[in-house]
């Protein structure tokens, strides 16, 4: 089905989405969602201004028949896209903060002021909001769920290096050695 138009909760149309091919409600944050319209990404706010122009490629994997994602989230005020199959990162009123490369396979989400980057040889690291390097791609693998990766939470980060698991802080310090087979993220003080 297509989108027609986003209620309020007396059921009054607030914003028509006629047009759009596709939006993602599940993932409104800094007030603003993914709209998808001739194959290109933009993202609308709620009051059904587009903040940012249906311009930027989708990123489902067509490699891969399960994958359902055709956009990245906001989160902290970033936004990270592709145009011409390289990533970058905009704010939320399409100012590039990181310009578009192949430097990284992937960029995830940020979370607490970092957000976890795969070089191409498949080592991760993380970047900081302004898109610079705090911690360079070195670690085999970051804790995640289903694809996803956890980065920060608490101010450690679960990281894989040699087949065992640790964490380490955001200067890049091993806070955890790397002795488990597997952890979760940090949630009021424990993990």
């Amino acid at each position: 089905y297509k989108p027609q138009a986003l209620l309020n909760k007396q059921g009054k149309v607030v914003v028509s989405l006629k047009g759009y091919d596709a939006i993602d409600q599940w993932h409104v944050n800094d007030g603003i969602f993914a709209v998808l319209k001739n194959d290109k990404v933009g993202y609308m706010n709620t009051q059904g201004k587009l903040v940012v122009p249906a311009i930027y490629d989708s990123m489902q994997d067509p490699d891969d028949k399960y994958d359902e994602t055709w956009a990245e989230s906001p989160s902290q005020g970033r936004i990270i896209v592709a145009k011409g199959g390289k990533l970058g990162i905009i704010d939320t009123s399409n100012k590039v903060i990181m310009p578009f490369n192949n430097k990284y396979s992937s960029i995830e989400s940020f979370s607490e002021g970092a957000a976890p980057v795969m070089s191409k040889a498949g080592k991760w690291g993380f970047i900081d909001k302004e898109g610079k390097e705090i911690i360079a791609p070195q670690y085999d693998g970051i804790d995640g769920n289903f694809g996803g990766a956890y980065g920060f939470s608490e101010g450690l980060a679960g990281m894989e290096k040699g087949g065992r698991w640790g964490y380490i802080t955001k200067t890049g310090k091993v806070a955890i050695p790397f002795v488990y087979d597997e952890i979760r993220p940090f949630k009021e003080g424990v993990a």
